[in-house]
């Protein structure tokens, strides 16, 4: 299986994908053309806990190929159909998910001429099931987004809402 291996710099994803803030758990090698192998003994030991070879690949690549404990508590942490996905599929999927949500910024961005996006309820929505859905899949970090919410009623100038919005 060709699967990028740990210790690309993780410069990479961010230069491939510079509008969209990943996860932290991606993997900073998840784009590299090396072909990835997992550690044997790290694999061996995820294999005598029942861990079948597949699912065990799956958890040393994405918890970074490096430590048995991580390794384990990512296969106990997922349902027994997710580790059924082949790890390429895994990939393919987050890939093309990162280059969808990368296209729509990018839209966005040259989109808006004032440099002020005005999300509608709809957009509202959907950011907040995305970030339950970002907090759902990390337990292992924390992570924090700052979100505004402008009320529109105010009418205020792109430009003074801009420089009300920087002071906040």
């Amino acid at each position: 299986v060709s699967l990028p291996p740990p210790g690309v710099q993780a410069g990479t994803v961010a230069l491939k994908y510079p509008h969209v803030s990943l996860p932290h758990n991606t993997p900073p090698y998840l784009f590299s053309d090396k072909i990835f192998t997992p550690k044997h003994k790290l694999l061996a030991q995820l294999m005598e806990m029942g861990v079948t070879e597949m699912a065990a690949t799956k958890a040393l690549y994405w918890t970074g190929n490096s430590c048995i404990e991580l390794a384990s508590n990512w296969v106990f942490e997922r349902s027994e159909e997710s580790l059924k996905t082949p790890l390429v599929v895994e990939i393919k999927m987050l890939t093309a998910d990162l280059e969808m949500k990368e296209a729509e910024m990018r839209d966005r961005i040259l989109s808006v001429d004032s440099g002020v996006h005005m999300l509608d309820d709809d957009e509202m929505e959907y950011h907040a099931w995305e970030m339950e859905q970002m907090m759902d899949m990390s337990t292992e970090y924390e992570s924090y987004k700052l979100v505004l919410v402008v009320n529109k009623s105010h009418q205020l100038s792109p430009g003074r809402m801009t420089e009300l919005v920087g002071m906040a």
